[in-house]
């Protein structure tokens, strides 16, 4: 379980046997990482090129949806991970008692 939430979500749902669940999550969650780094390379890159040029007035802002999308699909898979870590857990211990 703490694999699933903390290292890469997905790979322990994969892990515990559901595996197209897993691969999903932690596609979904590399695509929102992805996101969101580029985002910020974006917006550390505008504020160098502000910076620099002295003519400029404003700073030219980063796509706002390419972060929001990005953390979206990140939350998304880390909630997903976790409900799938409880379910498996709750099977394995129902069937160590049987």
């Amino acid at each position: 379980m703490i694999v699933n939430q903390l290292a890469c979500p997905g790979i322990g749902t994969f892990m515990g046997g559901r595996r197209v669940a897993g691969l999903i999550q932690a596609t979904m969650m590399i695509a929102g990482f992805c996101a969101v780094i580029t985002w910020g390379v974006l917006q550390i890159s505008a504020v160098y090129k502000f910076a620099l040029d002295a003519r400029a007035t404003e700073v030219k802002q980063p796509p706002g949806w390419l972060g929001i999308v990005g953390l979206a699909l990140c939350v998304a898979a880390w909630v997903w991970a976790l409900v799938s870590s409880f379910q498996i857990l709750h099977e394995s211990r129902r069937q160590q008692s049987v």
